[in-house]
């Protein structure tokens, strides 16, 4: 279970949202400005290829608490550079992911480094 929620909180944001080039990709790509003033709040989103829900609530002071498949855990996000970076206590066992997030429609997306769609979040 571990393994499969690395994958998904690792970065915020697994699934294809839109069919977009690695350059649209970086064109779009959120500043850490950007990311700091979206990022709070309630936001729920989809995981994976079955797009599976989840919500997650990030705290201005960099706290996160999060619900997925009926499971509970709390973390920590941060900037880096122009990344969001998370650390999920359970989830990832306290290891800090970080990612690029972009912006698709009303989605935020959080990029893989091969910069493919890990996962889509919006506000609640």
């Amino acid at each position: 279970m571990a393994g499969k929620f690395q994958t998904v909180f690792c970065g915020l944001a697994g699934l294809v949202l839109l069919a977009m080039t690695t350059n649209a990709q970086a064109a779009n790509r959120l500043s850490a400005a950007q990311i700091k003033a979206f990022f709070k709040g309630t936001f729920v989103g989809e995981y994976g290829k079955s797009k599976t829900p989840f919500v997650v609530h990030a705290s201005v002071s960099g706290s996160l608490k999060g619900q997925a498949e009926g499971k509970y855990d709390n973390g920590r996000w941060r900037i880096r550079g122009n990344q969001l970076c998370i650390a999920w206590k359970h989830w990832n066992a306290n290891k800090e992911k970080c990612s690029h997030v972009v912006k698709i429609g009303g989605w935020y997306a959080a990029l893989k480094s091969s910069g493919k769609v890990k996962l889509r979040v919006r506000r609640k």
